[in-house]
Parts: C-alpha cells; structure tokens; sequence
C-alpha cells in the first residue's frame, strides 16, 4: 500500500500524515488519466467487503466480494484482472477466503509502468498487490451480507 497503510488504517501515524492520505491518493488518482474501462474500479466501493472467491484461470484472476452496508444495500462484486500478476499477496488472497471474517479496509488503484495496479489491505493488516493490463467490474444487488457459510461477520 502506498497511501492507506496499514500504519494509516490504525492511527499510527501523526495527525498531518494521517489527514495528508486522504487527498494525496485524489491527486495522484487523477493525474493517472485512466481510461474510461477503469472507471467502475474506481468507483467500487470496496470498503469492509467481505472477500467470497478468489479464482484463477490462465491470466485471469477473479475476486468475488460481498460489498455494501445496511444503509445503501447490499451486492455481490465480481472483479476479473485480465493479464495479472501478483506482485504482492498470494497468499493473503488465499487466506482471505479461508478466513470468513477477511474484509477488504482499503483499496488503491495505481499505475506502475505500463501497467495498472490494484492495492488491496485487508482487515488482517496486510495486503495484496494485483498489477493487470484490464479490468472488468460487475455487481448485482443481494438481500443480505450472509455469505455461502451463513456468515456476516
């Protein structure tokens, strides 16, 4: 993670560094110019998504997420990578299914070089990285945060 750390996530830093995030993850966000296939990644709100799935095939990469909160609903997210790679955090991908309390806290997209990055820090205090060449997004509405377990955590 480059700006919501998990020394960002749990007050660890100094008052100015902590409220510096915030709007430096905007400014860089923007100065990214990202195509317009991006804009639902960005949009997502990924905040205390429960991670369901997490699927590999071939250079696809797919994570299922149980997404959204009481006030707004619920929905099922369904984000495929294509072309990734896992610079950071196979196993924290992994563990974060076999965990049924694993929520994504945090969530940054970037760029490095060529390519796209998606930072995620989960609610264990660590993170993965997911660089990828394109995204696609897709989410449905659900009646409640139980996953396939009978979990809500």
């Amino acid at each position: 993670m480059k700006f919501f750390t998990a020394a960002w996530a749990t007050g660890e830093l100094p008052d100015e560094e902590h409220e510096a995030a915030i709007p430096a993850y905007a400014r860089n966000l923007s100065s990214l110019c990202l195509p317009t296939h991006l804009q639902p990644l960005v949009d997502a709100d990924l905040h205390d998504a429960l991670v369901e799935a997490v699927e590999r095939q071939g250079d696809t990469l797919t994570l299922s997420l149980i997404a959204g909160d009481l006030q707004r609903g619920y929905h099922s997210t369904s984000i495929t990578y294509r072309g990734f790679e896992l610079v950071v955090g196979s196993e924290q991908l992994e563990s974060g299914v076999e965990e049924e309390a694993t929520e994504i806290l945090y969530d940054e997209i970037d760029r490095y070089q060529d390519r796209y990055v998606h930072r995620l820090l989960f609610s264990t205090y660590t993170h993965a990285e997911i660089s990828f060449d394109s995204v696609a997004v897709h989410m449905s509405p659900r009646q409640t945060r139980e996953n396939e377990h009978g979990s809500a955590s």
